[in-house]
């Protein structure tokens, strides 16, 4: 599925709703670029849909290897160097999985500043290259004891920023285009930056997730527009216009 198909889908559904608001191209655009970033936060289990007594995402990794494929996608691994105990996070750090420090027993603990202040106070307790701890303040790690000077990291990286790229008809369509297709303009016709002449070339960015997830980003779109609809029920209208056509 393109990011017309899910166009075109979010539109068909909203016509059909009384309640649904109209989403013209740069607002659509807009809110693929959110629900790209909501869709992977409520996957990692970074969301609200907790259940009282379990604070626990019904969905975050972990909970199955399905989810888990979904996001697989995102992980990486990377080094992190350290000069003083403090070393940067990776460019695209989103969330992380894990720190290991080559040699130790186990991996580093991460923690909150103030578990860190207990840890550091107490003797029994105390950090070591064996069992390092480290807490991450801004877009850095600090790692105790400060001698590490070195660490793997696997983490969950921000997606791709999907780009929606267009250009409008004489007669006033608009004309979808993937990233590297290009159009000469002719009279009558604008292009997405404003150009009504010369050569355009598309700059559209595709999402990364599988089918399903992008159906599953539409439906976060759809909500937003104000529409109460399932994601069953949006999983079989895609599968009817899609498929076999509005």
């Amino acid at each position: 599925m393109t990011n017309k198909d899910l166009y075109d889908l979010v539109l068909y559904v909203g016509n059909k709703e009384n309640f649904g608001g109209y989403l013209n191209a740069p607002q659509f655009e807009n809110q693929l670029v959110t629900a790209n970033i909501v869709l992977l936060k409520e996957l990692l289990g970074i969301t609200n849909d907790y259940n009282f007594g379990m604070p626990v995402s019904r969905r975050q990794k972990g909970q199955s290897t399905i989810l888990d494929d979904a996001t697989n996608l995102f992980k990486k691994k990377g080094q992190i160097s350290f000069i003083s105990g403090i070393g940067a996070l990776p460019s695209d750090y989103f969330k992380y999985d894990s720190i290991r420090i080559p040699n130790s027993v186990g991996e580093v603990e991460v923690l909150f500043s103030g578990e860190v202040g207990e840890r550091l106070s107490n003797y029994i307790d105390v950090p070591t290259t064996d069992f390092p701890i480290c807490e991450i303040i801004g877009k850095n790690v600090y790692v105790y004891p400060s001698s590490i000077l070195a660490s793997d990291i696997i983490y969950y990286r921000y997606p791709t920023t999907p780009v929606f790229d267009y250009y409008v008809s004489a007669s006033g369509e608009m004309i979808y285009l993937t990233n590297g297709q290009t159009h000469d303009l002719t009279a009558g016709e604008v292009d997405s930056s404003g150009n009504t002449s010369g050569t355009f070339t598309s700059t559209s960015e595709e999402l990364e997730w599988g089918d399903s997830e992008k159906i599953d980003i539409a439906w976060i779109i759809i909500k937003n527009m104000g529409i109460n609809l399932s994601r069953q029920d949006l999983t079989g209208i895609a599968s009817q216009t899609i498929n076999q056509g509005k």
